[in-house]
Protein backbone atom coordinates (compact mmCIF):
# COMPACT_ATOMS: atom_id res chain seq x y z
CA UNK A 1 0.00 0.00 0.00
CA UNK A 2 1.04 3.05 -0.95
CA UNK A 3 2.09 6.16 1.21
CA UNK A 4 0.61 9.50 0.22
CA UNK A 5 2.04 13.00 1.57
CA UNK A 6 -0.62 16.01 2.58
CA UNK A 7 -0.04 19.13 3.33
CA UNK A 8 -2.34 21.65 5.27
CA UNK A 9 -2.79 25.17 3.70
CA UNK A 10 -3.83 26.73 6.88
CA UNK A 11 -0.89 25.92 9.18
CA UNK A 12 1.23 23.94 6.63
CA UNK A 13 1.97 21.11 8.55
CA UNK A 14 2.73 17.98 6.16
CA UNK A 15 1.45 14.73 7.43
CA UNK A 16 1.83 11.02 5.82
CA UNK A 17 -0.78 8.37 5.53
CA UNK A 18 -0.60 4.87 3.98
CA UNK A 19 -3.71 4.27 1.87
CA UNK A 20 -5.32 2.90 -1.20
CA UNK A 21 -4.29 4.10 -4.61
CA UNK A 22 -8.39 4.55 -5.21
CA UNK A 23 -8.84 6.67 -2.23
CA UNK A 24 -5.38 8.45 -2.01
CA UNK A 25 -7.10 11.77 -2.66
CA UNK A 26 -9.57 11.50 0.68
CA UNK A 27 -7.24 13.58 2.85
CA UNK A 28 -7.23 12.83 6.34
CA UNK A 29 -7.56 15.85 8.56
CA UNK A 30 -4.70 17.92 10.06
CA UNK A 31 -3.11 16.64 13.21
CA UNK A 32 -2.12 20.30 14.36
CA UNK A 33 -4.73 22.16 13.78
CA UNK A 34 -7.63 19.62 12.64
CA UNK A 35 -7.90 21.53 9.27
CA UNK A 36 -8.29 20.21 5.80
CA UNK A 37 -5.18 18.77 4.00
CA UNK A 38 -4.74 18.07 0.29
CA UNK A 39 -2.19 15.62 -1.54
CA UNK A 40 1.27 16.90 -2.65
CA UNK A 41 4.71 16.53 -3.01
CA UNK A 42 6.23 16.87 0.23
CA UNK A 43 10.01 18.37 -0.68
CA UNK A 44 12.67 15.88 -0.05
CA UNK A 45 15.32 15.41 2.89
CA UNK A 46 17.72 17.90 1.59
CA UNK A 47 16.80 20.99 2.47
CA UNK A 48 17.57 24.89 1.54
CA UNK A 49 19.77 24.78 4.71
CA UNK A 50 21.52 21.91 3.56
CA UNK A 51 22.23 22.49 0.01
CA UNK A 52 25.83 23.01 -0.11
CA UNK A 53 26.72 27.00 -2.17
CA UNK A 54 28.32 25.06 -5.18
CA UNK A 55 25.44 22.41 -5.80
CA UNK A 56 22.87 24.92 -5.62
CA UNK A 57 20.39 25.65 -7.87
CA UNK A 58 19.98 29.08 -9.49
CA UNK A 59 18.11 30.96 -12.32
CA UNK A 60 14.99 29.97 -13.24
CA UNK A 61 12.90 27.46 -15.01
CA UNK A 62 9.56 26.03 -15.62
CA UNK A 63 8.08 23.38 -13.66
CA UNK A 64 4.57 21.54 -14.08
CA UNK A 65 2.03 22.08 -11.39
CA UNK A 66 -1.90 20.11 -10.41
CA UNK A 67 -4.04 21.94 -8.13
CA UNK A 68 -5.25 19.55 -5.50
CA UNK A 69 -8.80 20.65 -5.49
CA UNK A 70 -10.03 20.93 -9.61
CA UNK A 71 -6.65 19.23 -11.04
CA UNK A 72 -5.97 21.96 -12.94
CA UNK A 73 -2.91 21.81 -14.39
CA UNK A 74 0.30 24.58 -15.46
CA UNK A 75 3.41 25.86 -15.89
CA UNK A 76 5.16 27.79 -13.19
CA UNK A 77 7.77 29.44 -13.21
CA UNK A 78 10.51 28.54 -9.95
CA UNK A 79 12.86 31.31 -9.57
CA UNK A 80 15.63 29.55 -7.40
CA UNK A 81 17.34 33.16 -6.79
CA UNK A 82 14.56 34.18 -4.94
CA UNK A 83 14.68 31.06 -2.64
CA UNK A 84 11.51 29.22 -4.72
CA UNK A 85 12.07 25.56 -4.88
CA UNK A 86 9.62 23.24 -6.42
CA UNK A 87 8.55 21.58 -3.35
CA UNK A 88 6.74 24.72 -1.81
CA UNK A 89 2.92 24.66 -2.95
CA UNK A 90 1.45 27.23 -5.40
CA UNK A 91 -2.22 29.12 -5.08
CA UNK A 92 -4.92 27.60 -7.59
CA UNK A 93 -5.98 30.66 -10.20
CA UNK A 94 -9.40 28.56 -10.41
CA UNK A 95 -10.32 27.37 -7.19
CA UNK A 96 -8.01 28.81 -4.61
CA UNK A 97 -6.78 25.31 -3.71
CA UNK A 98 -3.31 24.61 -3.74
CA UNK A 99 -0.97 23.80 -6.52
CA UNK A 100 1.45 20.91 -6.26
CA UNK A 101 4.66 20.30 -8.08
CA UNK A 102 4.34 16.96 -10.70
CA UNK A 103 7.94 15.73 -11.23
CA UNK A 104 8.27 15.18 -14.92
CA UNK A 105 10.86 15.26 -17.69
CA UNK A 106 10.79 16.64 -21.10
CA UNK A 107 13.33 15.54 -23.58
CA UNK A 108 12.63 18.53 -26.28
CA UNK A 109 13.37 21.51 -23.03
CA UNK A 110 17.08 22.20 -22.34
CA UNK A 111 17.13 23.50 -18.73
CA UNK A 112 19.25 26.74 -18.21
CA UNK A 113 18.93 26.32 -14.18
CA UNK A 114 22.77 25.14 -13.57
CA UNK A 115 24.10 22.50 -12.48
CA UNK A 116 22.47 20.79 -14.74
CA UNK A 117 22.06 16.48 -14.92
CA UNK A 118 21.82 15.30 -17.96
CA UNK A 119 20.17 12.49 -18.79
CA UNK A 120 21.35 11.80 -22.01
CA UNK A 121 25.13 11.75 -21.02
CA UNK A 122 24.72 10.37 -17.39
CA UNK A 123 26.56 12.74 -15.86
CA UNK A 124 25.74 16.71 -13.95
CA UNK A 125 27.24 19.61 -16.23
CA UNK A 126 28.20 23.55 -14.37
CA UNK A 127 27.60 25.33 -17.07
CA UNK A 128 26.50 25.48 -21.42
CA UNK A 129 30.24 25.57 -22.42
CA UNK A 130 31.15 22.10 -20.12
CA UNK A 131 28.28 20.58 -22.16
CA UNK A 132 28.68 21.61 -25.27
CA UNK A 133 32.28 20.45 -25.20
CA UNK A 134 31.63 17.07 -23.66
CA UNK A 135 29.23 16.62 -26.04
CA UNK A 136 31.52 17.54 -28.79
CA UNK A 137 34.06 14.96 -27.58
CA UNK A 138 31.67 12.11 -27.55
CA UNK A 139 30.14 13.13 -31.25
CA UNK A 140 26.82 14.00 -29.72
CA UNK A 141 24.75 16.08 -31.36
CA UNK A 142 22.24 19.37 -30.11
CA UNK A 143 18.75 18.46 -31.51
CA UNK A 144 16.05 21.08 -31.14
CA UNK A 145 12.05 20.52 -30.84
CA UNK A 146 11.86 20.64 -34.54
CA UNK A 147 14.20 17.37 -35.15
CA UNK A 148 12.37 15.05 -37.04
CA UNK A 149 13.32 11.37 -36.58
CA UNK A 150 11.65 9.99 -39.81
CA UNK A 151 14.15 10.83 -41.93
CA UNK A 152 17.31 8.88 -39.81
CA UNK A 153 14.93 6.05 -39.67
CA UNK A 154 14.63 6.05 -43.29
CA UNK A 155 17.75 6.09 -44.13
CA UNK A 156 18.91 3.48 -41.49
CA UNK A 157 15.68 1.22 -42.94
CA UNK A 158 17.05 1.80 -46.57
CA UNK A 159 20.73 0.71 -45.30
CA UNK A 160 19.10 -2.52 -43.30
CA UNK A 161 17.13 -3.56 -46.48
CA UNK A 162 20.45 -2.71 -48.56
CA UNK A 163 22.20 -5.50 -46.38
CA UNK A 164 19.35 -7.91 -46.56
CA UNK A 165 19.54 -8.12 -50.23
CA UNK A 166 23.57 -8.71 -49.47
CA UNK A 167 23.15 -11.24 -47.13
CA UNK A 168 20.43 -12.55 -49.50
CA UNK A 169 23.37 -12.93 -52.39
CA UNK A 170 25.77 -14.27 -50.10
CA UNK A 171 22.82 -16.67 -49.11
CA UNK A 172 22.68 -17.90 -52.76
CA UNK A 173 26.10 -18.31 -53.60
CA UNK A 174 26.86 -20.58 -50.89
CA UNK A 175 23.69 -22.69 -51.79
CA UNK A 176 25.07 -22.90 -55.14
CA UNK A 177 28.82 -23.44 -55.02
CA UNK A 178 29.22 -26.95 -55.65
CA UNK A 179 31.78 -27.56 -52.94
CA UNK A 180 29.24 -27.19 -50.24
CA UNK A 181 27.04 -29.22 -52.60
CA UNK A 182 29.39 -31.78 -52.55
CA UNK A 183 29.69 -31.52 -48.90
CA UNK A 184 26.40 -31.23 -47.93
CA UNK A 185 25.15 -34.08 -50.20
CA UNK A 186 28.23 -36.22 -48.16
CA UNK A 187 26.08 -35.21 -45.05
CA UNK A 188 29.20 -33.42 -43.84
CA UNK A 189 27.39 -29.99 -43.52
CA UNK A 190 23.62 -29.74 -42.33
CA UNK A 191 22.77 -26.26 -42.00
CA UNK A 192 20.70 -26.60 -38.99
CA UNK A 193 23.42 -27.63 -36.69
CA UNK A 194 25.50 -24.11 -37.86
CA UNK A 195 24.69 -21.88 -34.75
CA UNK A 196 23.47 -17.95 -36.11
CA UNK A 197 24.68 -15.19 -34.77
Amino acid sequence: MPKYDYLCPDCGDWSAQFNVIARRDEAPPCSSCGGTTARGWKPGPVTEEKVQPETALTGTAWHEYECSGCKLTDLLVVDFDKGERCGHPRGCEKCGGAMFWRPGWNIDRFSETFPYYDRAAGRIFQNKQERRDWMKANRFEEVGPDFKVSPHTHKARKRVEEEDVEVEGWINELNNDPEVLRAQDKGQLDYDSIPMR
